[in-house]
């Protein structure tokens, strides 16, 4: 990492810190002994309004297990998602959703979209996956709810309190394979009117990992070169709940990323290619609520640049070099009035504008976009539903509104039924609309709709054993899909695809407790066909697949607790991918089944737990790749340790 990127943020994470420390100290010699109103904190629309809906949800004990993960890797070891990466830790992570294109899923922090503002997808790879209370994945969320680019779905990012929390600390140390490193630091602490969090991570891995080379005879054993990782990430969280039933989050995150770029194992590289990302991103949300009402404004501001560069190899020479700057300002507004303990009706405005510079364009370019929305919500006698719409305008142009529609219904004793159907947007990004040369900016909206249709169940049979099953069908038409096309000397977007993507899954689950074991198993498969309807003249609808959509995800995980240990083994399956839009077979990448195992040993000592944990990812040392060209990691061991102390507001509220 350049050394003005390294101090600066040692300099940042030094003062956020003895911040950190004088807050807690302040509020320990504070006398505690106050009497609050009991109260209810309602998290951000977009999660509130999901909880019904078919969700992923990982909780903090799952974002412990993997402190020093992005998100990319998160999903990857924690969900049957199918999570493309550009190599080792760190490289540029994207999610295709339920067949979906990358720019298809909204990812949103504290309620607030992190897509890019030129890619119009979001870099998994750049967004720390353990800096939050929760992580929700909400498949095929609705465009009324949650506004552009959600045929996928949304990925909700959530920082919430722990009001009895008095001082919480973590620290954390892993060390693995290739030279790996990374340290971080998590403290928490306040009264039940405020509480403060910081959490830090500094990272480096140098991705020196062995390969076999699949594009040379005899497919040697070779080391990957150029693909060293070095990361910075910083977060701070005030809540203040006050009296009147005001409540105000306020939070910080800054982050920078230097990440070498390596060339793909096809190739003889004669250039070295660079990329630094850095950004800090700020927001501030306010809410009031009575009885009946609850009022919510948001505003937050973010500023991320990115700077690449190209370095001969011969003699390391700098040939060439590019920066973007992109901001985003987003404002937001809404009340939610409950007229009865069954129904809730919330209206509300968003507005965001979007700014970009960089040597691609022809001079700095801005988007407003602005949507008013309506949302409902039932629950009578088992009955849940909801439904909205939602109209949006883009630099002053409108367009169909968004609606939205759901419900779920027991019809036997654990037994529900739900289904859903919304349309849905994806407005073009500056990229698209303004690169030179090639950016179109006729091109179109994608558009299209979709549905759900499912069964879940939870059950507790003999005591001790508990357990649930879910099958969920999907379907969804894309229309004026956008692709990059040659035309003449350069590439150019247009709308030229009409998707559809269809298919279905299932999960089940089970938890025995006996007497001094807990047992835990999970099994998650997933079938996703993504079709190209415009291809007429092809009749087998198998050989419309889109490139680097699996037909066949599967997951099993089994994990043990007895005492102070505990052990997880997870194994999955990633169906063969096309990586071309004419099927080529020589370039299909071949299926490949993981196997990962962890064992961890907890240690307690009044207030304080001490924690190694020694995870084996990829065991059976399998040679794959997600993104042609790429090889991912074999097998690499990581020994975690981690020290945490809590201390807790025992005074009644």
């Amino acid at each position: 990492m350049s050394k003005a990127v390294t101090s600066y943020f040692r300099h940042s994470i030094i003062l956020l810190l003895i911040k950190a420390f004088t807050v807690s100290v302040g509020l320990q010699a504070q006398d505690m002994n106050v009497a609050l109103e009991e109260i209810s904190i309602i998290g951000s629309r977009k999660s509130a309004y999901s909880q019904d809906h078919q969700l992923i949800s990982l909780d903090s004990a799952s974002l412990f297990n993997h402190p020093a993960s992005d998100l990319g890797e998160l999903l990857t070891l924690e969900t049957n998602l199918n999570i493309t990466r550009y190599g080792g830790h760190g490289s540029l992570s994207s999610i295709r959703l339920r067949g979906s294109a990358p720019a298809h899923t909204q990812v949103n922090w504290n309620g607030i979209p992190l897509n890019s503002t030129t890619t119009g997808m979001a870099d998994l790879g750049l967004i720390p996956g353990s800096m939050s209370s929760r992580v929700e994945i909400v498949n095929g969320a609705s465009g009324a709810q949650f506004g552009n680019s959600t045929f996928g779905g949304a990925i909700n990012l959530e920082n919430r309190p722990e009001w009895n929390n008095r001082f919480k600390m973590r620290g954390f140390t892993e060390v693995g394979s290739w030279n790996h490193v990374a340290t971080g630091l998590f403290m928490q602490t306040g009264t039940q009117r405020f509480q403060y969090q910081f959490d830090g991570i500094v990272q480096s891995s140098p991705n020196r990992y062995p390969y076999h080379n699949t594009f040379k005879a005899g497919q040697p054993l070779e080391r990957r070169s150029n693909d060293s990782l070095a990361r910075v990430n910083a977060q701070q969280h005030f809540f203040f709940r006050l009296p009147g039933h005001w409540f105000i989050q306020a939070g910080s995150w800054v982050y920078a990323r230097e990440k070498a770029l390596p060339a793909a194992a096809s190739s003889t590289p004669n250039l070295f290619a660079h990329q630094t990302d850095q950004g800090a991103r700020h927001y501030l949300k306010v809410n009031k609520w009575t009885d009946k009402h609850y009022f919510e404004l948001l505003a937050a501001r973010f500023d991320d640049s990115l700077n690449y560069s190209e370095r001969l190899v011969v003699n390391d020479s700098l040939t060439s070099s590019s920066g973007i700057r992109t901001s985003s300002t987003f404002l937001s507004a809404s009340h939610r009035w409950n007229t009865s303990p069954s129904f809730s009706l919330e209206s509300g405005a968003d507005l965001e504008l979007q700014q970009a510079a960089t040597g691609a364009f022809a001079e700095p370019v801005s988007e407003w976009r602005s949507a008013l929305y309506i949302l409902t919500r039932l629950n009578h006698k088992g009955l849940k539903g909801s439904a909205g719409i939602r109209q949006e305008l883009n630099n002053g142009h409108t367009s169909w509104p968004l609606i939205s529609m759901y419900a779920s219904y027991p019809i036997i004793n654990d037994l529900s039924i739900r289904t859903s159907f919304s349309n849905k947007r994806r407005i073009p990004n500056l990229n698209e609309k303004y690169w030179k040369p090639g950016g179109n900016p006729d091109l179109l909206s994608e558009s299209g709709f979709g549905g759900d249709f499912g069964l879940a169940w939870n059950g507790i049979l003999m005591n001790r054993f508990t357990a649930h099953f879910s099958l969920n069908l999907f379907a969804q038409e894309i229309n004026n899909w956008i692709q990059w096309l040659p035309t003449g000397t350069y590439w150019s977007p247009m709308n030229i695809r009409k998707v559809r993507c269809q298919g279905w899954e299932a999960e089940w689950g089970n938890t025995l407790q006996l007497r001094l074991i807990r047992l835990k198993t999970s099994v998650l498969y997933t079938y996703t066909e993504s079709l190209d309807m415009s291809r007429s003249s092809i009749q087998d609808r198998l050989d419309r697949q889109l490139a680097y959509v699996p037909l066949h995800t599967l997951r099993t995980q089994m994990s043990v607790e007895h005492g102070a240990w505990d052990g997880t083994a997870v194994f999955g399956y990633r169906g063969m991918r096309h990586t071309t839009d004419v099927h080529d077979q020589y370039l299909d990448l071949p299926g490949y089944f993981l196997a990962d195992v962890q064992i961890g040993y907890h240690l307690t000592i009044k207030k304080s737990e001490l924690i190694c944990r020694l995870k084996i990812d990829n065991l059976f040392n399998a040679s794959y790749e997600t993104i042609r060209g790429y090889p991912s990691p074999g097998r690499s061991f990581l020994l975690m340790l981690v020290y945490s102390f809590q201390q807790i507001n025992t005074q009644n509220q």
